[in-house]
């Protein structure tokens, strides 16, 4: 669904939020590129633009995303950065429980975003979970969330989680 198109491609803004080291710039940069490209940590923020396409619609969506550190040293300033944001990545590492255990705290910090515009990443698929699938629907379920699963080293999900932002953001969509 990557690509480029015409200058008319409607502009709409994601946030990727959640613990620090859990694969966020990992995540958009694999978006944006389709393939692997370790990345080091976002110290704050890290901002990047990308298209993504459907070729039996016809349509594109320019994609802004704001992926915030998850350090708490960096809060401060980051309420800001979500105010009018269309959709909402909330990403936490399959391996490390401590950032499922913080996704609570993360739906309070993006409270603003509809739920409707909204997915769970259940990042680094690829690795042996320590969250149960229990618990991940438990959550979801609770919040109205969609599941992705995803492993930037392998590609697992990351067509999935496209199709999911697609949906969610073009020009009918529920968050366009």
């Amino acid at each position: 669904m990557n690509g480029a198109r015409a200058e008319s491609t409607p502009l709409r803004k994601v946030v990727l939020v959640g613990s620090g080291a859990v694969g966020k710039t990992t995540l958009a940069s694999r978006l944006i590129t389709g393939t692997y490209i370790q990345q080091t940590m976002t110290v704050g923020l890290n901002v990047e633009t990308w298209t993504v396409e459907d070729s039996a619609e016809q349509a594109a969506i320019k994609i802004i995303s704001f992926d915030l550190g998850g350090q708490n040293q960096f809060r401060f300033f980051q309420q800001e950065m979500i105010r009018g944001a269309n959709f909402a990545m909330i990403v936490f590492d399959l391996t490390r429980y401590e950032s499922f255990m913080d996704l609570e705290e993360w739906m309070g910090f993006i409270g603003d975003i509809p739920e409707k515009c909204r997915v769970l990443v259940a990042n680094k698929a690829d690795m042996e979970s320590v969250v149960s699938d229990e618990e991940i629907r438990t959550f979801a379920e609770k919040h109205s969330l969609p599941v992705v699963r995803t492993s930037c080293v392998t590609g697992q999900g990351i067509e999935e989680l496209e199709r999911v932002i697609w949906e969610s953001l073009k020009g009918n969509g529920i968050c366009g």
